[in-house]
């Protein structure tokens, strides 16, 4: 009986033992899959230079699996590094990892490990390197110390993988049409063939799904994503890849060449698929030049590549600045992500002022848009597209003469203090100049407003004819060859004064900008102009197709409103007075006159009452606007004729500079 109670007992003690164990394992296995792991998962990196490399291991279900290998970032490790978009930061899939720990992972992160993991059941393990999983993402003091070597990361691995996305419409018969487009746009720039707005018999029909397909790979969210430009384009041995195919580079950047070519640039299939993200495409095809020339990889300063890839995106504001760190050679940031967006950004700004060797200021051109951040005006917004171009080449003025800029910067107070002169207040201001851009007859009678607002002025301030300022003014002085940055010719002025000074009405003019008008309609376009230089072609291209009185000459004199005008004596054919205006970056800008008497190109925030300042060392002037406490909001720069080299700094027009305040 004693027995059997002690075996009983013993019994309930093991079968308590075991329960206790049990549920401690449950336990700890829910805690680690909530956790997932992280805590485990995670050794603390033994070097300062060193990185986790994934070893992938082949398979075929949905599980993934293999293991983290800590590595110098030097060693001769033959890992591949995978760039891609984060997509939705939710973490709702899992990779296994060999020491018993899983790590949650993107949705976009596992189906590219999906597609790049071996299949065969002989074949080694595929070393990877991806941050999702080489970085502890919660750990902010390794995130940052492995952001600046993200440059060097990807430069020193065997090779770079662009996941752009699961192959969602057969991304074959893209590149096949992309070779296509290729051969045409080779026979076109040759002058085998002629670019015509119909559809070329060399391309597929406009319901073939290959322009579908085209369309699908150039539209990914990828293309536009912050974190590619360091991923990118600092190894030469790099291939996209969609779904589990790959693409070359090469096949990509001879698109993004091709869609600016001008002499393409009429063909209306091109247009029907060009991308949102075109401009970040550009951006990229430059800095992958720029920074992958024959004598191997370099860097760039910070302003640039800043200013490079404001057409980027970025879910954390702050990798705005960050993920450019490691491919500057001239300041080196302090990356913190316990900082704020705006400490950030403002300590950016200021490493920018105080490494400008030459003095010239020229951050300041890249404010005059304003997002959602706290910042103050004279910290431009990274985080957001320009909106506009820059004055086209402002380089080659020199607004401060021969003074050199010396800037104080107080980081904590997120003020800027500059010296220069203030040169009068903005009295009168126009619409944008785009608005009047798409009417011609609406453009003439705009033109000549704004003639009859100056000639009421007399001599311009700097004694020069007055109908010389504005034309001068509205295309930043560019020469005559579509944006050349000579100084335009006086004919030129002449030809202008000319086409829009309102003497006698002229009723031959008035039925030549009707039957462009009506031409306009026939096309489906509000207007026919220039402006169509963005897309390659220019109007006589789309006239000379067209019959009867819009053939060859009849454009130069009908559209008065700008572009190409006709000579004095009404022959077109002539003078370009305004050719160069779209090149300039004045479109999206409006035309101002001063309480001293010069006219500006300006900013579309600007108002009446704000100011031009000239900055000692700035190539440009800029407009400030008084914020009441003696202090100054910076609204951007602006070109006015008469301060573009250095004359409020000599001669009759020098006064002593003044302190302005910006905040």
């Amino acid at each position: 009986m004693a027995v059997t109670e002690q075996l009983i007992r013993f019994g309930v003690w093991i079968l308590i033992s075991l329960l206790r164990l049990y549920i401690r394992t449950i336990i700890k296995l829910f805690v680690r899959h909530i956790l997932g792991g992280k805590r485990c998962a995670y050794s603390t990196l033994k070097f300062p230079n060193s990185i986790r490399v994934l070893s992938l291991e082949s398979g075929h279900g949905d599980k993934l699996y293999g293991r983290l290998i800590e590595v110098p970032v030097d060693a001769p490790v033959p890992y591949e590094a995978l760039s891609y978009v984060w997509g939705d930061s939710t973490r709702t899939h899992l990779i296994h990892l060999r020491n018993g720990y899983s790590l949650p992972i993107t949705s976009s992160l596992y189906h590219a490990l999906r597609n790049l993991r071996p299949t065969g059941d002989l074949e080694l393990p595929r070393l990877l390197w991806a941050d999702g999983v080489c970085i502890n993402q919660d750990d902010m003091d390794e995130r940052a110390q492995q952001v600046r070597m993200m440059s060097t990361i990807y430069s020193r691995a065997y090779r770079v993988i662009t996941y752009i996305g699961e192959d969602t419409c057969d991304v074959d018969l893209a590149v096949d049409l992309m070779k296509k487009i290729a051969r045409y746009a080779d026979k076109v720039i040759s002058g085998q063939c002629e670019v015509s707005i119909s559809h070329p018999e060399e391309l597929p029909d406009h319901n073939d799904m290959s322009w579908g397909s085209l369309k699908d790979f150039l539209s990914r969210p990828w293309y536009t994503r912050k974190w590619i430009l360091q991923e990118s384009v600092v190894n030469r041995n790099s291939v996209m890849m969609c779904g589990r195919k790959y693409i070359d580079w090469c096949d990509f950047l001879q698109m993004d060449a091709i869609f600016g070519q001008p002499k393409l640039g009429g063909l209306l299939c091109l247009n029907d698929i060009l991308p949102v993200s075109r401009p970040a495409m550009d951006d990229m095809a430059i800095m992958r030049y720029e920074l992958l020339e024959k004598d191997g990889p370099k860097r760039m300063t910070l302003l640039s590549a800043l200013g490079l890839t404001r057409h980027f995106n970025a879910t954390d504001p702050k990798d705005c600045v960050f993920a450019v760190a490691s491919l500057v050679s001239d300041i080196e940031l302090d990356i913190d992500y316990n900082k704020s967006e705006r400490q950030v950004f403002i300590e950016a700004a200021a490493k920018i002022l105080e490494g400008d060797s030459n003095g010239d200021l020229c951050m300041l051109s890249a404010v005059g848009v304003k997002g959602k951040l706290d910042l103050p005006s004279w910290v431009p917004d990274w985080s957001i597209s320009p909106g506009r171009a820059l004055i086209a080449d402002f380089t080659r003025f020199k607004c401060g003469g021969n003074t050199k800029a010396r800037p104080e910067v107080s980081v904590q107070d997120g003020t800027l203090t500059i010296l220069g002169v203030g040169k009068g207040r903005i009295i009168h201001l126009t619409d944008l100049i785009i608005n009047w851009m798409k009417n011609p007859r609406e453009g003439y009678k705009w033109i000549q407003e704004q003639f009859k607002h100056v000639s009421r002025l007399g001599a311009y301030t700097t004694e020069t004819v007055y109908m010389e300022a504005p034309r001068r003014t509205m295309t930043s002085d560019l020469g005559v060859q579509s944006g050349d940055a000579s100084i335009a010719p006086n004919s030129h002025i002449h030809g202008f004064e000319v086409r829009v000074r309102p003497l006698t009405p002229d009723t031959e003019r008035e039925k030549r900008l009707e039957r462009v008008e009506q031409a306009n309609a026939s096309l489906g376009h509000d207007s026919i102009d220039r402006g169509n230089a963005d897309f390659g072609y220019t109007p006589e291209d789309i006239f000379g197709k067209l019959p009867g009185a819009f053939r060859g000459d009849a454009w130069g004199d009908a559209v008065v409103c700008g572009f190409r005008m006709g000579t004095e004596d009404g022959v077109g054919g002539g003078f370009m007075p305004l050719e160069g205006l779209p090149e300039s970056g004045n479109i999206h800008r409006k035309l101002c006159t001063t309480s001293e008497g010069f006219i500006g190109m300006v900013e579309p925030e600007s108002q009446i009452g704000d100011i031009v300042a000239c900055l000692e060392g700035a190539y440009v002037p800029h407009i400030l606007r008084p914020t009441g406490d003696g202090s100054w909001s910076l609204i951007g720069d602006c070109y006015v004729h008469g301060l573009m080299d250095g004359e409020a700094f000599r001669g009759k027009g020098k006064v002593p500079s003044e302190k302005f305040t910006l905040v």
